[in-house]
């Protein structure tokens, strides 16, 4: 469990770093956009959908460094007043665990079609130039690694309260 467990602490340190960057460079188009549309009334047309683009892969990126984090959307100020090892708290966990895992799979089920019916139709944006497959392929793997972080989870968890050093 060692190994699995640095593997997702590699792949969420790399996402993380990547997700910063793609945030600066939608950052860095919206900027430039927004100067030229104020200044010399043009605009770029593909950086603004660039833009969006980016930002919606970093966030589904970012899911699987909330994930590994167990920064999770949780009613922290109800868990935090249980008491450690309290049966509402492990029910609580098993509730986000459950939840997390339900939304993880439809994200994996939905972006799998998604993904397959872009190649199949060779679907290619207008203004970038960039093939749809390209683009929702990167959010699929990133829904992908947080189900495979999900599964492992319960494991590597189990592993750490038996005193096993990660």
């Amino acid at each position: 469990m060692r190994k699995i467990d640095k593997i997702f602490k590699n792949i969420s340190d790399a996402i993380n770093s990547l997700s910063a960057v793609i945030v600066l460079i939608a950052i860095f188009l919206f900027s430039i956009n927004s100067c030229l549309r104020y200044f010399i009334k043009y605009s770029i047309k593909w950086a603004d959908e660039l833009s969006t683009y980016s930002i919606v892969i970093a966030v589904f990126l970012m899911l699987i460094v909330l994930d590994y984090n167990d920064s999770a959307i949780s009613i922290d100020y109800i868990y935090d007043k249980m008491k450690k090892g309290s049966i509402g708290k492990k029910i609580l966990d098993v509730v986000r665990w459950c939840a997390s895992m339900f939304t993880a799979c439809i994200l994996t089920y939905s972006g799998y079609r998604v993904v397959r019916q872009a190649i199949i139709y060779n679907h290619i944006n207008v203004a970038t130039k960039i093939p749809y497959s390209a683009i929702y392929g990167l959010v699929f793997f990133g829904v992908v690694i947080m189900l495979a972080y999900k599964l492992f989870m319960p494991f590597i968890s189990a592993m750490k309260k038996e005193g096993e050093s990660l």
